[in-house]
């Protein structure tokens, strides 16, 4: 099965912040480089079955949406510096094209103005909403068109959550601890690979 996930996050949507402090002046760019390299690189390759969408609603004009295709990615390492960089070049490419359109800011990153809404709208399927106390990921049949939603280090926001329970989520979790979000893609991973008993191996080029 094609995978999917969907990061909420309160990173910015401008390119200006320093890569010494992806943290701080980046409002936990950290956080999204992390869930990249979990969604979608394995130790000697990528995932070439999984898109990864990053939907930013930091300052100074949310919300921008990001996304990473393992099978179209190129020269793309496990780096968090090195991600952060492939960020802001997707952020100086958003504002290149009217507001909707995708841009192609390197291979396999695209970037729009765009939110949650939207988005959810045109990959349809079934989603799956990742939340502290659901029911445990091992022994749920997951939708083969399932759409993994996380928030970042914060609570996502009401109004996203709203938006989010009108669309009858799968509610699910990756088991009895709170686990960071990049640690949760591998949790699902691991449990999908289990599941499925693909080779998920790549040459990463």
């Amino acid at each position: 099965m094609t995978r999917r996930f969907v990061l909420l996050s309160h990173a910015v949507t401008t390119p200006e912040f320093t890569l010494k402090d992806l943290a701080g002046s980046a409002k936990r760019m950290d956080v999204v480089c992390r869930a990249v390299q979990a969604a979608l690189f394995l130790s000697h390759g990528i995932r070439t079955d999984t898109t990864l969408f990053a939907v930013l609603h930091g300052p100074p004009r949310p919300p921008v949406t990001v996304k990473l295709d393992g099978a179209l990615l190129r020269k793309v390492h496990p780096n968090e510096r090195v991600l952060g960089i492939f960020m802001q070049k997707a952020l100086r490419a958003v504002a290149t094209v009217p507001e909707g359109d995708w841009v192609e800011s390197t291979p396999g990153i695209f970037v729009r103005r765009g939110g949650l809404a939207v988005l959810l709208d045109e990959l349809g399927g079934r989603v799956c909403l990742m939340r502290e106390g659901a029911p445990d990921l091992r022994g749920t049949k997951v939708p083969e068109d399932a759409v993994f939603v996380l928030g970042d280090y914060l609570d996502p926001e009401a109004d996203w959550l709203t938006g989010l329970e009108r669309r009858d989520p799968l509610y699910v979790s990756v088991g009895p601890r709170s686990v960071f979000a990049s640690h949760a893609m591998v949790l699902v991973h691991n449990e999908l690979d289990r599941s499925e008993g693909t080779d998920t191996r790549s040459d990463g080029k």
